[in-house]
C-alpha cells in the first residue's frame, strides 16, 4: 500500500514537473517574440540602368532616386531593383563634421556621348552641388572597377579653411562611360593628410558590379533633388544603426523583457533662423535627429545622448559653417575664425591637417554663446512611449511651418533639462560627454536600474537596447519599426575618453542608425552606459569600433543640474513580478500584477499583450498553480504510515526470532538444517524468563524447561520448595501455555497473554 501510494504521488509530482517545464518554455518562447534581431546587415542596391553596389547597412545610409519619376527612396526599399539613377551614401555614425564626407553614384542616362572626361567630372561636380571654380586638380590615374576601366581625378578646395595654409577638403572623383553613358563617382573626403585616400569607402566602390540594362533611356532631364540633399546629409549623419548575429541568451530576454517597456524612441526635428550678433546668418535652418531613449525616474526624467536631443544656436551656425566649406563655401566659417581670435600662429608647424582642424574649433568654442541666437524657431523634441510612430508628414510639415506637432496619449513632448554636448567634438578629442536629461510629464512611469562601469571586465556580456532604422522615406521616420531591438555583444576594452577623464566602453556590438541613445546593460540588469558612437574603419583592415559612453557621465550631470532621479516606481516593481510569475507559467498570479501595470501606466507597451496571453493559456489548462502542499502532507503520511508498519513488522520478526535462538540454545527447540525442513515441535515452558544474553549463555544449567516433543499436554516439574515460588508476572508457573509450531521464521501464540513469547 505504500509503495502504490508513493508511485500515485510520483506520478503526480512529474505532472506537475511536465506542467512547470513546459510552461517555461512556453513563456520563454512568448517572451523571445517580444523582441527584435537583426542578423543580416549586407544590402545590395539594384539599378535596372544595369549597375548594383553593396554596402553595410551598420556603418552607411544610402537613398537613391529613381530616375523615371524622380521619387527619393531609402531604407529597406532600395531592396527593390528600380531604374536608379543617383545613389547616396553618408555615414550613418555621429561623426565630427570635418569627416562628413559621402559618396554619390549617379548613371547619366541623359546624357550621351561622345564623352570626354572633363565633361563627366562637371557632370560628377554638380551631382554633389560643388561649384568647380571653388577647387583646384591635384592629380589623376587610371583604375578598374567591375571590369571596367574609371579615370580618378584627385581635387581640393582653393581657399583653406579658416585662412590656415594647407587646410583643404579633398574630393575624389571617378568616371566612366557605361552603354553609352556616363556613370560617374563623387567622394566627398573631408579633411585628410593624403588627398584621394578614402578607406572607409574602399569596400563600397570596389563591389560596384555591371550587368545589362534593362530600364528604359530617360531623354529627359532627371529631377534635380539637391535642394534636399543638405537636410537629408545632416540628418543621416545625426542618427545611428543596430548589430548582431548572435543568438539571444535567455538572460539577454530576460532583461530585455524586464527593460524594454522602459526603452522609448526620440525624434527631434528643428527649424528656424540662425542670428550672430543679432544678424540672419541662415534662414529656415533645420536640422533633424532621431534615437533612443531610457526612462531613469518614475516621474519622467529620460536619458539619451546630447546629439539626439540637443539644439543650440551656436553649434548649428558653427556646424552648419562647416558644411559650407566642406561644399566649397568657407566665407562663414572663416568670418567665425576671425572673431574667435584664432591665427594661424596658434598652430605648431608639425602639426596635421586634422590638429590643426581641431585647434580652431577648440578656439570657436571660444565665442560666446549669447552671441548665437534662434528667431522664429520651433524644436519639435518627441518622446514615443507606445508603438505608435508619429505622423512623419505632418511632424516635418509643421516644423517647417513653426507649428508645435500636435501630442498625443502616447506622443509626449519632452524638455531638455541637462545637456552636456558640442556639435564639432571629436576633431581634438571628446570635452563634452554627450549625455542629456531630458523630461516628459507624468508619473509612474516603467525605469530602468542604474549601474556601474567598474562592474563590467573585459569579455563581459553587453545588452544594447534601442530601435534602429527609424529613418522613412523623409530620413526620419520608418513606419515598420515598433518595438524595441536587442543587440548583443561583449566588452572589448575600457578606455579614456581622448581630451577628458571620462571613461568609454569599446564594444563589438555596432551602435549606429537610431541605437543612439539606447542603454547598454551588464549581464546582471543594470544600466552602465550609453550606446553613442560607431568609428568606421572598413577598408583599412581596423574594422568597425563601437563606443558606449559611462553612466558616471549621466549621473555627474544630473548632479551638476541638481536633478534627482525617483527610483521608486510602482508601476516597474508590479512588472517585474508579474514577469517572473510568467515565465514560471504561473499565469493567474501574474495577470493579477499585469493588470496592476495597466492601471498605473495604461502605456506600457507590452502589459496588454501579456494580459491577454495569460487568459489564453489559463483557459487553455496551462496555469501552474502554486506547489501543492497538501500532496506533499500526503506523501508524508503515506511514508510515514509505510515506514511504521514496516518497523513494527521488523521488531515483532525480531522478537519472534529471539526466542527461537533461546530454545535452540536451552536444546527444547531442534534447529532446522539449511535446505531441510522439520516437523511442528511443542515445548513447555516452566519459568517465564527474558531471553537475554545470560540466559542464552545458562541455558545449559536452567531447570525449567523439559522437553517433551511426543506429548502435546504440558508437565510440571519439581521444585527445591514446598511453597509455590511467586510468579515474577503475577501467574502460576502450571498456568503457562504451550508452544508449537515453533521455527525460525514463527513462533504462534495461543493466548492473549502478551509477554508469552518474551519470557524464557
Amino acid at each position: 500500500m505504500s509503495l502504490i501510494g508513493l508511485f500515485v504521488v510520483l506520478a503526480l509530482l512529474v505532472q506537475y514537473r511536465d506542467l512547470v517545464i513546459s510552461g517555461l518554455n512556453s513563456s520563454r518562447n512568448f517572451i523571445s517574440d517580444l523582441l527584435v534581431v537583426n542578423p543580416d546587415y549586407t544590402a545590395k542596391i539594384n539599378s535596372k540602368y544595369g549597375f548594383a553596389v553593396r554596402f553595410d547597412t551598420r556603418v552607411l545610409y544610402a537613398n537613391a532616386v529613381d530616375g523615371g519619376t524622380g521619387r527619393i527612396y531609402q531604407n529597406r526599399e532600395l531592396m527593390q531593383e528600380r531604374a536608379y539613377s543617383k545613389i547616396q551614401f553618408v555615414p550613418l555614425a555621429q561623426r565630427h563634421v570635418s569627416d562628413q564626407s559621402a559618396v554619390t553614384i549617379a548613371y547619366h542616362a541623359e546624357v550621351e556621348g561622345p564623352l570626354t572626361s572633363e565633361r563627366m567630372q562637371d557632370l560628377a561636380f554638380s551631382d554633389i552641388g560643388l561649384d568647380k571654380n571653388s577647387i583646384r586638380f591635384v592629380t589623376s590615374e587610371k583604375v578598374r572597377l567591375g571590369g571596367h576601366e574609371f579615370e580618378k581625378s584627385v581635387w581640393q578646395t582653393k581657399q583653406s579653411i579658416g585662412n590656415l595654409k594647407n587646410l583643404n577638403i579633398s574630393f575624389s572623383v571617378y568616371v566612366a562611360e557605361v552603354n553609352g553613358h556616363p556613370l560617374v563617382i563623387a567622394v566627398n573626403e573631408g579633411f585628410v593628410d593624403i588627398p584621394g585616400t578614402h578607406p572607409q569607402y574602399d569596400d563600397l566602390i570596389r563591389s560596384l558590379e555591371f550587368m545589362p540594362q534593362t530600364a528604359r533611356l530617360n531623354k529627359q532631364p532627371v529631377i534635380s533633388h539637391m535642394g534636399g540633399l543638405l537636410f537629408d546629409t545632416i540628418l543621416m549623419a545625426q542618427t545611428a544603426s543596430a548589430d548582431t548575429a548572435r543568438a539571444v541568451p535567455t538572460a539577454s530576454e530576460r532583461i530585455a523583457a524586464m527593460y524594454a517597456p522602459a526603452v522609448v524612441r526620440v525624434y527631434n526635428i528643428f527649424c528656424g533662423n540662425i542670428e550672430f550678433d543679432n544678424e540672419a546668418i541662415f534662414r529656415d535652418a533645420c536640422q533633424s535627429r532621431a534615437g533612443s531613449g531610457f526612462i531613469v525616474s518614475q516621474d519622467g526624467y529620460i536619458a539619451t545622448n546630447g546629439h539626439v536631443a540637443s539644439m543650440n544656436a551656436r553649434d548649428l551656425a558653427l556646424y552648419n559653417a562647416f558644411i559650407y566649406a566642406v561644399m566649397g563655401d568657407p566665407r562663414l566659417l572663416n568670418l567665425f575664425v576671425v572673431e574667435s581670435g584664432f591665427k594661424e600662429s596658434d598652430v605648431p608647424k608639425d602639426a596635421t591637417d586634422r590638429q590643426a582642424a581641431g585647434l580652431m574649433v577648440k578656439k570657436l568654442y571660444e565665442i560666446e554663446d549669447s552671441r548665437f541666437t534662434f528667431k522664429d524657431s520651433v524644436q519639435n523634441l518627441l518622446v514615443v512611449l507606445g508603438d505608435k510612430n508619429p505622423d512623419q508628414n505632418k511632424l516635418i510639415t509643421d516644423t517647417k511651418a513653426r507649428v508645435k506637432y500636435e501630442a498625443e496619449p502616447s506622443i509626449k513632448h519632452a524638455e531638455v533639462k541637462a545637456t552636456d554636448y558640442r556639435l564639432l567634438d571629436g576633431i581634438d578629442g571628446f570635452h563634452a560627454s554627450d549625455v542629456a536629461i531630458i523630461k516628459v510629464e507624468g508619473k509612474d512611469y516603467p525605469i530602468v536600474s542604474l549601474g556601474s562601469i567598474d562592474n563590467v571586465a573585459q569579455g563581459s556580456e553587453l545588452m544594447i537596447l534601442g530601435f534602429p532604422g527609424i529613418a522613412n522615406d523623409s530620413g526620419l521616420v520608418d513606419s515598420d519599426v515598433s518595438i524595441a531591438t536587442l543587440t548583443t555583444g561583449k566588452v572589448s576594452s575600457k578606455k579614456k575618453a581622448a581630451g577628458s577623464n571620462n571613461q568609454l566602453i569599446e564594444t563589438d556590438t555596432v551602435i549606429g542608425h537610431g541605437n543612439s541613445g539606447g542603454p547598454a546593460f551588464s549581464d546582471q540588469g543594470d544600466v552602465i552606459g550609453i550606446a553613442t558612437y560607431t568609428l568606421d574603419g572598413s577598408g583599412t583592415g581596423d574594422g568597425t569600433y563601437n563606443y558606449i559612453r559611462d553612466i558616471k557621465d549621466l549621473i555627474d550631470l544630473a548632479d551638476r543640474s541638481s536633478i534627482s532621479f525617483d527610483t521608486n516606481s510602482a508601476t516597474q516593481n508590479e512588472w517585474k513580478q508579474g514577469l517572473d510569475y510568467f515565465y514560471e507559467a504561473r499565469y493567474s498570479k501574474a495577470l493579477v500584477n499585469f493588470k496592476k501595470v495597466k492601471e498605473l501606466y495604461p502605456l506600457h507597451n507590452k502589459a496588454a499583450e501579456l494580459i491577454a496571453t495569460a487568459k489564453k493559456r489559463i483557459a487553455n489548462g496551462e496555469d501552474v498553480q502554486d506547489f501543492p502542499l497538501e500532496l506533499v502532507v500526503v506523501v508524508l503520511v503515506v511514508l510515514l504510515a509505510g515506514a511504521g508498519m514496516g518497523v513494527f513488522m521488523i521488531v515483532r520478526h525480531k522478537k519472534h526470532h529471539d526466542v527461537y535462538n533461546a530454545g535452540v540454545a536451552q536444546g527444547v527447540v531442534t534447529p532446522f538444517a539449511k535446505g531441510e525442513s522439520a516437523p511442528p515441535q511443542n515445548v513447555h515452558v516452566s519459568h517465564a524468563v527474558a531471553p537475554s544474553d545470560a540466559v542464552i549463555q545458562n541455558a545449559e544449567s536452567s531447570q525449567n524447561l523439559t522437553p517433551d516433543i511426543e506429548s502435546t499436554q504440558p508437565t510440571t516439574s519439581p521444585t527445591a520448595s514446598s511453597e509455590t515460588p511467586q510468579d515474577p508476572i503475577g501467574k502460576n508457573e502450571q498456568n503457562l501455555p504451550t508452544a508449537t509450531n515453533l521455527s525460525d521464521d514463527s513462533f504462534e501464540n495461543d493466548t492473549n497473554e502478551p509477554d508469552a513469547y518474551s519470557q524464557g
